[in-house]
């Protein structure tokens, strides 16, 4: 091969690469068609559930028999989660169901959490604040250190010098190590803000998968061996400490459970939850005093499950939002696009080369691609002669292979 063949063919490759990444962007700016995601609410008032949404018009709210209310309605219909709007109003039930809407108790089992896909597989610094539990005074501090555990043990770092503290984390890792905990870590869970009512440290899962509890309480290690039913399949913890006191956070497993880890001697209690994919889906957590709404978001349907404040299952509702809108666009988006390249991952947030590969019907895209780029490339053949590796390239990329091709003309 000479070096104008070699040349050209090396900017071939680049475009393909280039355009794999932006054509189909370009793409879905055109075609995207946006699709209103509804809200979804248990009504213990009517024993329905409710759903929100906007209809290009106004959002408005329906129940699952379709029977549509007003916003001042819904808040009537559904008092515990919008109890403040109620009080405002002048509108609170003194009691809904035989319970008292006492004032202090819907405050404290008011509770919103999110688990995105994001938020599980992107990749963390290995670097942690431990807070101080106990330091008498009302408000978190950020303490001056971090620490990172590895095979060797548990070192806290200083944040400003880089200096390792010797004597604190030799009496850390001798705690650990007198409750046979396995180094390195497979897991390290906690809420690493000052932003929260108080502080209950990490949740670690060490080599084997045995699950511990990490405080630090007036300077010294606490650390606890927890009961862990799961062992090694957990996938993630979202920890979150609520002024509730009831549950240190949530534990997903590989094949899709969710548990609550409950602060009753760290007892794991199944969410009865099905049809979760953690990398794909949205889990909401939303509870109140009077039910738990657990709400799985796909991009076609939303499904809430809710139970009762102490998690016991009482119905099960799907609201299949998505028109088909979409359908045209994404069956020409398979044809065209054989694969794609991104930069970003959409279920982590991280920066890498990510390939993505298109289904069996871009086979059309690329016979199609194919027959035009030879009969393109043979008018061209008396002037700049005709390679059949151009054909090879059209067919190993498709729609990328055959602009490429194109634009960067044959060379002799």
């Amino acid at each position: 091969m000479t070096l104008p063949k070699l040349g050209r063919l090396l900017l071939i490759i680049t475009m393909i690469f280039v355009l794999a990444n932006y054509l189909p962007e370009f793409y879905w700016l055109k075609f995207d068609t946006p699709v209103s995601k509804p809200v979804v609410n248990y009504s213990p008032v009517l024993n329905k559930f409710m759903s929100g949404s906007f209809d290009g018009i106004e959002f408005s709210w329906k129940d699952d028999d379709n029977k549509k209310y007003t916003r001042d309605e819904y808040e009537i219909y559904c008092p515990a989660s919008n109890y403040r709007q109620l009080l405002f109003d002048k509108k609170l039930p003194d009691s809904v169901n035989g319970e008292k809407m006492d004032l202090d108790s819907l405050r404290l089992h008011r509770i919103m959490t999110r688990i995105a896909p994001q938020v599980i597989n992107s990749w963390q610094i290995p670097l942690y604040p431990l807070l101080e539990s106990e330091s008498g005074r009302i408000k978190l501090a950020m303490p001056d250190d971090f620490f990172r555990i590895d095979d060797k043990g548990i070192t806290f770092i200083n944040a400003e010098t880089n200096q390792i503290d010797e004597e604190k984390s030799h009496a850390f890792t001798e705690v650990m190590r007198k409750k046979n905990f396995q180094f390195p870590v497979k897991l390290i869970a906690g809420n690493p803000s000052t932003m929260k009512p108080f502080d209950e440290g990490y949740l670690i899962l060490d080599s084997m998968g045995n699950l511990f509890h990490l405080k630090m309480v007036k300077g010294k290690p606490f650390f606890n061996f927890t009961s862990n039913p799961i062992g090694p399949k957990i996938k993630h913890i979202l920890f979150q400490e609520t002024n509730l006191r009831s549950f240190y956070g949530f534990a997903i497993t590989d094949d899709g459970r969710i548990f609550c880890i409950l602060t009753d001697n760290y007892k794991f209690l199944q969410l009865p939850v099905d049809k979760y994919n953690y990398d794909e889906n949205k889990f909401v957590y939303m509870g109140d005093y009077l039910n738990k709404n657990l709400i799985v978001e796909s991009d076609k349907i939303v499904t809430d499950y809710v139970t009762d404040r102490n998690h016991r299952f009482i119905k099960k509702y799907e609201n299949l939002y998505y028109d088909g809108s979409k359908d045209a666009a994404i069956n020409v988006s398979n044809i065209l696009f054989p694969y794609t390249l991104s930069f970003v991952d959409a279920n982590s947030g991280m920066v890498d080369i990510f390939f993505k590969l298109s289904d069996l019907s871009a086979l059309w895209g690329i016979a199609i691609s194919m027959v035009l780029s030879f009969v393109i490339l043979r008018k061209r053949k008396v002037a700049h002669g005709f390679d059949y590796a151009d054909i090879v390239i059209v067919a190993l990329s498709g729609i990328y292979g055959l602009i490429a091709v194109i634009l960067i003309k044959n060379v002799d």
